[in-house]
């Protein structure tokens, strides 16, 4: 997709096009914070939040690289939520996502009110967290009887985890 000078689309995400005028960026804060609570913790839900995200996260400085790292160590920390938060648990299944964005950092927090639950074992299986970890700048875990919350952040100047010396021109 081809975009006028000054205007930055992108349409990652599953969303259509979104288009972010820079010379509007320039002179106005991007939001800061983005807070959405009690979301069903089923496949199609985190789906919505990742388009969400990913769009209140265009308003954000990251490069292409750097954003969809950022979406899919999110969206990851999410199907975490859906595949080991409640999987002991028959009542309502919800978690919140909570970013807060300033110059210098971003921070992403996702909390579940479950329960934590190993799944099956099998050879494709742990890859999640260590995703999360290869893709933040910095990562917390902290679990108790209320849930489990994954804190992931990123710093606005790194670029992406991606290392461009091994792609092939």
């Amino acid at each position: 997709m081809s975009s006028a000078p000054g205007v930055r689309t992108g349409h990652a995400w599953g969303t259509p096009p979104l288009v972010i005028d820079d010379a509007t960026t320039e002179h106005h804060q991007p939001p800061t914070q983005l807070s959405l609570t009690d979301l069903d913790a089923e496949p199609q839900r985190i789906t919505d939040a990742r388009v969400r995200f990913g769009a209140w996260l265009m308003h954000t400085p990251f490069d292409t690289a750097r954003t969809y790292d950022i979406v899919l160590a999110v969206y990851e920390a999410m199907a975490n939520v859906v595949e080991h938060a409640y999987a002991a648990t028959t009542g309502r299944r919800v978690f919140d996502l909570q970013a807060t964005y300033d110059s210098a950092r971003l921070e992403v927090a996702v909390r579940d009110h479950g329960t934590w639950s190993d799944s099956s074992p099998g050879p494709l299986r742990g890859r999640g967290l260590p995703l999360i970890e290869t893709l933040s700048d910095d990562v917390t875990l902290s679990s108790a009887d209320s849930g489990t919350t994954v804190t992931m952040a990123w710093d606005v100047a790194p670029t992406s985890g991606i290392d461009t010396d091994d792609q092939v021109s």
